[in-house]
């Protein structure tokens, strides 16, 4: 394992310490894209927010995320969690989904108490989970991009949409 992929594995790792949920990778693929380099940790992070009004990305994905009447009446809840290239000037890049975590409460109810059980969830709900979230996180604004050296760079961040049946 490279240096590269060690880095975002310890990032996610990191995420999932954090947060009481029940993980399921979706996606490993941790390739570096082609193209000029993107940094992993710049100098000056990205701001992961619209500069005219303020409101952080996650917020905004709050907001836009429409799941489909199905997927809110199962009752599942949890987030997705994507990695987002933030381009020079700030605009959303290539965007990947690294993967699906559930609130333990979703996990209980529907009886996902290991990985094995998580990995043979409803493929059709991950698939459209995934896409709407990847939608919404296409359409974010433009932030204030990363810099190394006095210079804009393009750079990782990791954006998670939140789901949950609507009341």
């Amino acid at each position: 394992m490279n240096m590269y992929n060690l880095k975002s594995l310890l990032c996610v790792l990191m995420l999932l310490g954090s947060c009481s949920l029940s993980a399921q990778v979706l996606m490993p693929s941790m390739e570096k894209p082609e193209g000029e380099t993107v940094y992993n940790a710049p100098q000056v992070k990205a701001s992961m927010a619209d500069p005219k009004t303020g409101r952080k990305w996650e917020d905004s994905l709050t907001v836009m995320v429409n799941f489909p009447e199905e997927i809110s009446r199962s009752g599942i809840e949890g987030r997705v969690l994507y990695r987002v290239i933030v381009e020079k000037d700030g605009s959303v890049g290539r965007v990947e989904p690294m993967m699906m975590m559930l609130t333990d409460a979703t996990a209980k109810k529907l009886g996902v108490d290991s990985d094995e059980k998580a990995a043979k969830l409803n493929s059709a709900y991950k698939q459209k989970l995934v896409a709407e979230g990847m939608r919404c996180v296409k359409l974010l604004p433009a932030c204030k991009p990363a810099q190394n050296g006095g210079k804009n760079v393009r750079s990782f961040v990791t954006v998670s949409a939140s789901f949950r049946p609507k009341k």
